[in-house]
């Protein structure tokens, strides 16, 4: 996974020029390369396997970046709440306008990194670590 994502992220960045456009043909060839180690890794079904595997990956990732996100407004609604309560000409007007934006982001940013987290270890990361074994769960019923 690791190789085809390397070559992944060349392919991007050269297609978004932060890299020169040679680096598209080693780029793909890199990636090309990770999925078939990727899909190797899987036996006789690791052709279909292997790129959707691959392609699980990249949404994983996307929802990490989702998370820098939310840090990311976080930063950015104090920013705004700073520069509005400099524009206000009367104090107390200025002074409360920065306690309510400024407590709201506390809110925010105290609950919605950790709900977004958990949700991201609990329903993606989840299938690939547990293991349905055991008795099954029955809250009413009787037990053998």
């Amino acid at each position: 996974m690791l190789v085809g994502l390397a070559g992944l992220f060349m392919v991007v960045s050269a297609l978004l020029q932060w890299l020169p456009s040679g680096f598209m043909t080693p780029g793909t060839a890199v990636l090309i390369l990770g999925l078939v180690f990727l899909g190797a890794s899987y036996g006789w079904i690791g052709a279909l396997a292997g790129p959707i595997e691959f392609l699980g990956l990249v949404g994983n990732i996307l929802s990490y970046l989702r998370l820098a996100a939310i840090g990311l407004a976080s930063v950015y609604l104090a920013r705004v709440a700073n520069e509005l309560v400099g524009s206000v000409g009367n104090l107390v007007i200025g002074v409360t306008v920065a306690v309510l934006i400024h407590s709201l982001n506390l809110v925010m940013g105290a609950f919605s990194p950790t709900i977004h987290s958990l949700r991201l270890h609990y329903v993606e990361f989840f299938r690939k670590f547990y293991q349905a074994e055991g008795m099954p769960f029955v809250p009413f019923g009787s037990r053998p």
